[in-house]
């Protein structure tokens, strides 16, 4: 959901200084931002600012994805290592 919100926004504003339609932004930086080989759009900036913000989002989205994955990666780790904090059967309570 937070790949979804984050390719809607700024697709919005790339699409939005490029002149397209809202769809046409969404899929240019969701298929950006996903790495896909095919574009899911035939859309791409042709004006200076658009390049330069165009770059600026890939960035962002690699950095963002990136630490999205990290967390979630270092949060399954540490359950994994540490329980989830719940005591179970094995546990015993102390009075």
């Amino acid at each position: 959901a937070c790949v979804l919100a984050f390719c809607a926004l700024f697709g919005a504003i790339v699409g939005a200084a490029e002149g397209w339609a809202f769809r046409d932004g969404f899929l240019y930086v969701f298929s950006n931002t996903l790495g896909l080989p095919n574009p899911l759009t035939q859309v791409s900036p042709t004006s200076d600012g658009g390049m330069a913000f165009s770059i600026l989002v890939g960035t962002l989205a690699i950095i963002s994805i990136s630490t999205l994955m990290g967390s979630v990666g270092l949060f399954v780790l540490m359950r994994e290592l540490f329980g989830d904090g719940a005591p179970g059967e094995d546990d015993e309570l102390e009075p």
